[in-house]
């Protein structure tokens, strides 16, 4: 959730709000399916849930043995995911 929130401060314009409890996370992001198709680019198997729209959600699952560094790594690599699309 501290990552999460670390983001969503610096990318207000995709990422609009987060949820959930400890390693399963709701996401609600803008152009989800450019989001979506940039992950799986960079390597994030990342999936939309509910209907689409102008905002539209992400779920995150970790499974219970996910490693802080792993976290880590899902946060920049994520981070870089919404700067390229924010970019477009």
């Amino acid at each position: 959730a501290e990552k999460l929130d670390a983001i969503a401060a610096r990318r207000k314009r995709t990422l609009v709000a987060h949820d959930g409890r400890g390693l399963l996370r709701g996401v609600s992001v803008r152009r989800r399916d450019r989001v979506v198709a940039e992950g799986w680019r960079r390597g994030l198997k990342l999936l939309g849930c509910g209907p689409a729209g102008e905002v539209s959600r992400l779920r995150l699952v970790f499974l219970a043995d996910t490693l802080a560094r792993e976290i880590d790594d899902f946060a920049r690599v994520f981070e870089e995911t919404l700067a390229a699309v924010e970019a477009d």
